[in-house]
């Protein structure tokens, strides 16, 4: 199974919340949460859904998930968006990457803080800023289905 991974939104709240503990406003605040619930799912590979693939070579994001680097196997392309409607992108340029590594057949799932990124019936979670419980419970619903899920867990 392969887990695109949006970073901004999901390993760390995009802007600081009142509601949250100084821990939790951090930089990559909820990696080791994530990480820790990646442990019961070691088949599961990462590709770099995220801005940051524009930003960083592929060995500085194995840096920056400590442990998980080993799981990274690559970073969605960059394509253009179509027109004002954006709505998918992210979802076209998975789709582009497990074309071109001859994975069109792999399951696959999103983690993302942007339900838009992806369309309707994508296997996507959608974190409320952050990889927390919520989102937890949902990717461990999302691993045990018997087929790739076909909705939005968490909206």
């Amino acid at each position: 199974m392969i887990l695109f991974l949006d970073i901004d939104g999901v390993l760390h709240p995009i802007f600081p919340h009142e509601d949250r503990t100084d821990a939790e406003n951090q930089h990559l605040s909820y990696l080791p949460h994530f990480a820790a619930v990646l442990r019961d799912f070691p088949a599961v590979r990462l590709v770099i859904a995220s801005d940051w693939r524009k930003r960083h070579t592929l060995d500085e994001l194995r840096d920056l998930l400590g442990d998980l680097g080993s799981r990274l196997i690559g970073a969605t392309p960059v394509l253009e968006k179509i027109g004002l409607d954006w709505t998918g992108h992210r979802q076209r340029e998975a789709m582009a990457y497990l074309e071109a590594e001859g994975l069109a057949d792999v399951r696959w799932i999103a983690l993302d803080d942007d339900a838009e990124n992806y369309f309707y019936d994508a296997p996507l979670i959608v974190c409320a800023d952050g990889f927390r419980d919520a989102e937890e419970a949902a990717l461990r619903e999302a691993k045990s289905a018997a087929k790739t899920p076909c909705k939005n867990w968490g909206m």
